[in-house]
């Protein structure tokens, strides 16, 4: 650790490089008996975690008195990043917060999500024995039977991990940047085609939704909130709609009880697959744009499968299913397959022991299918389909 002016900056070695590199501020040190302020609460610790070069650092709180496994949970859940790091979160805060005692090794802080500035997936360590186990939903895999959550032991058997219940919305967003960026958007919308741009009264929802979601009163969004983004979405242009279909995105992240509802969600269904431009050939490449809107139309329909959301499937599921059948598997890029992957895992989950579930079961599963066998799809987006067909097979009726 070295200080630089006000600031402890954690570095590690690198022996690629031979070189040490910065991994890291330390916001306070061990032991020290001052609480830090972060999202209105006090912490014991609150660490900076570097995902990637150029990004801001994600605040990781934790107080001494709570088990790591939990304050790990909300970390990623917060940060809409990937339940198998839980491990890995829970064992840093296990190192940087363990007592320091004299003469003994002093390991240096270690970032979990970062060797050189990046996340060195699990497995590729390399040297040192076994990985640790990941975790995902009720259990961890191929390991103890302890349960992370309370410490207390699973029994003799092994450690259960399907089904997985527990839907992974996407929720991370810069509200500031979304809003100014719509209403850039919309000042352009008015000297292109004036009848397309906001309605005041469309204008003043949009601002209650920045309002609530900024001070984090995303109980007050509701059915109307989500029609009127829709409706601003059927006749926006595609060029441009992209930060509209993202708010609609953060909305139904934010309070999913407010898609149930809506009374007819296939309109909502039709204006972000118009966005996609569903009627065009799926040529490949896409275009930026399109592209862009495929992965946040994705994204935003991820969203709607929640416990809260209403009762699955329905017409509009099967709208969903089609539609994105219809698209090519040479299409899907790395993005746009993480956000099918996590789509198809979130369907699953919602609709888990439903009696109805064969109504979408060949197109989820052929959805599936089209995740686990690109090309194009990373290591998270193979876990997340596994889970969604593991759930699919672990339900309590038989599938076809």
């Amino acid at each position: 650790m070295v200080r630089n002016n006000n600031l402890v900056e954690a570095h590690q070695w690198d022996s690629s490089s031979q070189s040490w590199q910065k991994i890291g501020e330390v916001v306070d040190a061990v032991g020290s008996g001052r609480k830090q302020l972060f999202d209105g609460k006090e912490y014991d610790y609150v660490f900076d975690v570097d995902i990637k070069d150029g990004a801001p650092p994600l605040k990781l709180p934790y107080n001494a008195n709570e088990n790591p496994y939990q304050a790990a949970h909300r970390f990623l859940t917060r940060n809409d990043l990937p339940m198998s790091y839980i491990d890995e979160v829970a064992q840093f805060i296990d190192k940087n917060t363990a007592p320091v005692r004299l003469g003994t090794s002093n390991e240096q802080y270690v970032d979990p999500f970062t060797g050189a500035s990046r996340y060195i997936p699990r497995g590729n360590t390399g040297g040192t024995g076994s990985t640790a186990p990941t975790t995902y939903g009720s259990g961890p895999v191929g390991s103890s039977n302890v349960d992370p959550f309370t410490g207390s032991a699973r029994g003799s058997g092994k450690a259960k991990v399907l089904p997985v219940l527990s839907p992974l919305p996407f929720k991370q967003a810069n509200v500031a940047a979304m809003e100014k960026k719509i209403q850039e958007l919309n000042e352009t919308t008015k000297t292109t085609d004036a009848s397309a741009a906001l309605q005041p009264e469309e204008g003043a929802l949009f601002t209650e939704i920045f309002g609530a979601i900024s001070t984090n009163n995303t109980s007050s969004l509701s059915a109307q909130h989500i029609t009127t983004i829709a409706t601003v979405i059927q006749r926006w242009p595609t060029t441009q709609v992209f930060p509209v279909i993202d708010l609609l995105r953060l909305v139904l992240g934010s309070n999913p009880a407010a898609f149930k509802g809506v009374k007819d969600k296939e309109a909502v269904i039709a204006s972000l697959f118009r966005a996609a431009e569903r009627d065009q050939p799926w040529d490949n490449p896409l275009s930026k744009p399109r592209e862009t809107n495929l992965l946040l139309v994705t994204r935003s329909i991820a969203n709607m499968f929640q416990a809260q959301s209403g009762l699955v499937p329905a017409s509009w599921t099967s709208t969903v299913f089609a539609e994105l059948s219809a698209i090519p598997s040479t299409v899907w890029t790395k993005n746009t397959l993480l956000a099918l992957s996590t789509l198809l895992l979130n369907y699953s989950c919602v609709i888990h022991r439903s009696q109805t579930a064969a109504q979408d079961q060949d197109k989820h599963l052929g959805l599936i299918e089209t995740a686990l066998g690109n090309a194009n799809s990373d290591q998270e987006t193979l876990y997340r389909g596994l889970v969604a067909f593991g759930n699919v097979v672990s339900e309590t009726f038989v599938p076809d």
